[in-house]
């Protein structure tokens, strides 16, 4: 089991390293009147969270406003009246550095918004990661395989209310639901009319750090998922909230930067489930943020759940 996670993280964040020569500044955050000016003479464009700008563009702060550009792997923050050249921004003025977990942090950020920039980036996303995990779960990517699971509900899951889920792709319920210890031993068994089943995994005779499988079968025994591992992890958000700020130092962050480092960092545990949690959180206090939206779809496709990260990329406003 430790080695599939061992295997799961390394697939996630060696994606991280891929070269960042070509990305665009991207606005990680914002406060008060900024402006973006994409060409010379140009009308000036509200600046917002998630926002891709050009190298070749300007920016300008108005009434104290202040804005914070992530472009490859660092952060740089812009502040004053006057209106800059975002060139000589990224040039002058360095405020991270890709060292230590902040900086591991902004190259994450960096290489997920390039992943989301359209459909067809994160479908070959999709399909770079699944390639790089196909071994790590024993017949995940098998065809005997037609019912689809989610690596979301793989890895460390809380001891708390869990909703497993899955797509049958050739056929519909109902289902039996296992969720078995490592000697084969069923734990839970329901049947399922529709495509979940929610447990409350703090109420079952389960052990922490024990290795589990849960698996469904399709009733007329036509179709089954892959097993799929799991452990029963005791940290909760909280705690992780506590370990994080140890390992991290961002103290000028916006609360949305750090719910979204909580989130990467949840995501290195192997804590998938927790850190999906945090995105929903998020989009549904703010849920026309182009900059959540994109960063939860890019998570989306490296959990096996690509339609999924594809709704929240075509959902985006052209326009703010």
């Amino acid at each position: 089991m430790r080695t599939i996670l061992l295997t799961l993280l390394s697939a996630c964040f060696s994606l991280s390293l891929v070269s960042q020569t070509n990305s665009n500044p991207v606005v990680l955050h914002s406060s008060g009147q900024v402006q973006y000016f994409a060409t010379a003479g140009a009308a000036p464009k509200k600046v917002y969270p998630g926002l891709q700008l050009q190298v070749s563009g300007k920016i300008r702060c108005l009434k104290g406003g202040s804005a914070k550009l992530l472009y490859q792997g660092k952060a740089y923050i812009v502040s004053g009246a006057r209106t800059q050249d975002i060139s000589e921004v990224v040039k002058a003025n360095v405020k991270a550095t890709q060292i230590g977990f902040t900086g591991r942090f902004f190259n994450f950020i960096t290489e997920s918004l390039q992943e989301s920039e359209s459909t067809e980036k994160l479908q070959k996303h999709h399909r770079r990661y699944m390639g790089k995990n196909s071994a790590s779960i024993k017949g995940f990517s098998s065809k005997q395989f037609e019912i689809v699971t989610p690596l979301v509900l793989t890895g460390k899951l809380p001891a708390a209310k869990v909703t497993f889920k899955w797509r049958n792709t050739t056929g519909s319920g109902p289902y039996t639901f296992q969720l078995c210890d490592e000697s084969g031993n069923i734990v839970a068994s329901l049947l399922a009319k529709d495509t979940l089943v929610t447990l409350d995994l703090e109420e079952l005779a389960m052990n922490f750090e024990a290795e589990y499988t849960w698996q469904v079968t399709r009733n007329d025994g036509k179709s089954s998922s892959a097993p799929m591992p799991f452990e029963l992890t005791r940290q909760t958000q909280e705690k992780a909230q506590k370990d994080l700020e140890i390992v991290s130092s961002c103290d000028d962050c916006s609360d949305s930067e750090k719910r979204l480092m909580l989130a990467y960092f949840l995501e290195q545990e192997n804590q998938f489930y927790q850190a999906a949690d945090i995105y929903n959180a998020m989009l549904e206090k703010d849920p026309n943020s182009t900059l959540t939206r994109r960063l939860f779809a890019a998570f989306m496709a490296r959990m096996n759940q690509l339609s999924e990260g594809e709704k929240l990329i075509n959902s985006i406003p052209e326009e703010k």
